[in-house]
């Protein structure tokens, strides 16, 4: 951002008149929004706002920057006001981050001596420091990306800070090795780093970030404005002084000591001991990656460049114009497009408007776009490794699910998903099915859809029969497809918008009316929903925290939609999270191969040709499916050649 006086630079008092006049901000995963009431919605407003559009985006995003650091909002708006009025640089969230150092203690440039003997409970804090390649768009240095190595690996015990060069393996693993608690700040990355390099890491793992995010839904804090302590930072790639990256690293080390508290009850909570027995598998699962059959993704990758060349002819033969340009978009397809326009007046040409939109270029241009992003973000990634790596993290989203960075392996589209395998070897998929609703329906206590859970009917079945008023026997594919179409929908309180957007997966399309129709008739046929939706909002406005069955606690403002289906969304899936981990941990020491991914509702196992047992697997599924009496799962388990053509052998579950 520029630096100039305030009379050249409209947008930091632009943010600050908006606050006075009631404009609220508003944290999302991608950043922050701006909430504005009704009562300020003039003209003369919304044409500041438009013409400052990317300028306010830009100093937006240090705010967001800034409480993902875990800095109070109060410090950022502070700074801003000292900075409007004198034409400085708008940095507020770096001022605000120094403000926070400013009054911690110093640690220096300096080591330890490593101590001789260490006493058994004595907890041992462990950081690593790395320096590589990118992974996606993130600039993070990971095992399976090239370049990418270990720099060295710091330690903290008590109040001594010391650290090695990774070439000095020995020491490394003395301190590893030993039956002493292991406390990390982020445990699962530096899980993955060490496994790597294939050192032994004994004792119990703890999380310095796991309490927090039991407490309050995040899941990430910054190390240096949570700590104790201050000190230099010696990045690998900006220091070629390896003994000033050593200190660093055993200052980090220090720092995430200083954060772990053993006497928090959140470390004796069931949660917490499950996190600690399931890191480092999930880190050794990460490392190992997905294998892939090669032959197979070549195949695939020369069929995708060369459907991209086709389509991009069939729009040149539309329009000579840029066809990834959104404003060149709009001029040619014009009125045809849906009338929804961004904060900057411009037409939207999102894949939802394309959808909608019946201009002949708008199918080949969605297209396009699928195509595109399935070589760039897949085929050709995947053709630069020997596997497919994500970093599965525990607890990655507020909302309490475990999910996959820098590669998501939970969102690798079911049409590649035959790519996928290990020659002399069977895939078998183990699925909670219907595991979100299920979870809904207990949170809400919802009688109906746990009768059909615990009878073992088909739920989308029974909800279209109720909707359309006949006997489930005689509903339709395409019936049974708007009721679950409803269902993943509406438990999380979804609009008749939402119910459209959702339909277009199942290759169904509603208007409004209609949807907003089947919206009714759904809350009709569940009022327990209803009640638990409306005693939700009701804990919201009096800023109650939201819980879920397994007690994490979030503390969520009212202020917008988002933040309401956020209230909704969270005790449900972060429950069907932690469900898929307990039955996990459940099964783990017996299961006859290796687990090659969790994927939301699913664990994948990869078994040698030929050791196929009906018998095994069914006692398996069982024990998944109990994993927690309150909760009627069902398990699905199919076996095949390859992650995408498995083929269901049999259901398992529990009746309540």
């Amino acid at each position: 951002m520029s630096s100039q006086k305030p009379t050249a630079y409209p947008v930091a008092r632009l943010l600050l008149d908006l606050r006075r006049q009631g404009v609220q901000t508003i944290q999302r995963t991608s950043g922050v929004a701006l909430v504005c009431p009704r009562h300020v919605r003039t003209l003369e407003l919304q044409s500041r706002v438009q013409v400052n559009a990317l300028a306010l985006a830009d100093l937006l995003q240090g705010l967001h920057v800034t409480l993902h650091l875990g800095i109070p909002e109060d410090a950022w708006w502070r700074h801003l006001e000292q900075v409007a009025g004198t034409g400085t640089k708008p940095t507020a969230a770096r001022a605000a981050v120094a403000t926070v150092l400013a009054g911690k203690p110093m640690l220096p440039d300096t080591l330890d001596e490593p101590p001789a003997m260490i006493p058994e409970t004595e907890p041992v804090a462990v950081d690593v420091e790395t320096i590589g390649g990118v992974a996606s768009d993130h600039r993070v240095p990971l095992p399976w990306v090239d370049p990418s190595e270990l720099v060295c690996v710091g330690f903290s015990i008590a109040n001594c800070r010391f650290a090695f060069p990774a070439s000095d393996r020995a020491n490394i693993q003395r301190f590893l090795g030993t039956s002493n608690p292991k406390v990390f700040h982020n445990a699962i990355y530096d899980l993955v780093w060490l496994l790597d390099a294939a050192f032994e890491i004994r004792g119990s793992v703890h999380d310095t970030l796991w309490s927090r995010a039991f407490e309050n839904g995040a899941g990430v804090h910054g190390l240096k404005v949570t700590g104790t302590f201050t000190y230099a930072v010696h990045l690998p790639e900006k220091t070629p002084d390896l003994a000033k990256v050593l200190t660093y690293c055993a200052n980090d080390a220090r720092n995430t000591l200083s954060l772990f508290n053993p006497t928090s009850p959140w470390c004796s909570h069931p949660l917490y001991r499950l996190y600690q027995r399931m890191a480092p598998r999930v880190a050794a699962i990460s490392r190992t990656g997905l294998p892939f059959f090669r032959d197979r993704v070549e195949a695939r990758y020369a069929e995708a460049v060369a459907r991209v060349a086709w389509l991009d002819a069939a729009l040149g033969q539309i329009a000579r114009i840029n066809w990834r340009s959104a404003d060149q978009v709009a001029h040619v397809l014009e009125e045809a497009l849906p009338n929804r326009w961004t904060p900057g007046g411009q037409r939207v040409v999102d894949d939802a408007a394309l959808r909608e939109c019946e201009h002949p270029a708008a199918a080949v241009l969605l297209e396009k776009r699928e195509v595109d992003k399935v070589v760039g973000t897949y085929l050709r990634p995947f053709l630069q490794r020997d596997r497919v790596c994500g970093l599965i993290t525990l607890n990655a989203a507020r909302t309490g699910r475990t999910s996959s960075r820098y590669t998501n392996l939970q969102n690798i589209p079911r049409s590649l998903r035959t790519l996928f395998g290990k020659a002399g070897h069977d895939w078998v998929k183990l699925d909670f099915a219907a595991a979100e609703l299920v979870v809904a329906a207990v949170v809400a206590e919802c009688s109906s859809l746990l009768a059909w859970f615990r009878e073992g009917k088909d739920p989308h079945a029974e909800t279209a029969a109720r909707i359309f008023h006949k006997p489930s026997l005689s509903v339709t594919a395409e019936e049974r497809a708007v009721g679950k179409t409803l269902n993943f929908s509406l438990c999380y309180g979804g609009t008749a918008r939402t119910i459209v957007q959702r339909a277009t997966s199942y290759g169904l399309a509603f208007s409004l009316p209609e949807a907003a129709t089947f919206r009714t008739a759904w809350f009709a046929a569940f009022p327990e929903m209803t009640a638990w939706q409306a005693e939700t909002m009701r804990q919201l406005e009096d800023g109650e925290p939201i819980r879920s069955p397994f007690g994490r606690m979030w503390t969520i403002p009212p202020h917008s939609s988002h933040e309401r289906n956020m209230a909704l969304n969270a005790p449900i899936q972060s429950t069907a999270s932690d469900l898929l981990l307990l039955a996990a941990d459940a099964i783990w020491d017996v299961l006859p191969g290796p687990v090659v991914n969790l994927v939301h509702d699913e664990v994948d196992v990869l078994i040698p040709k030929g050791t196929w047992d009906e018998a095994q697997w069914r006692d398996i599924a069982r024990r998944m499916a109990g994993v927690d009496a309150r909760f009627p799962m069902r398990v699905e388990v199919a076996v095949g050649p390859d992650w995408g053509a498995t083929v269901e052998q049999f259901v398992e579950g529990v009746s309540v």
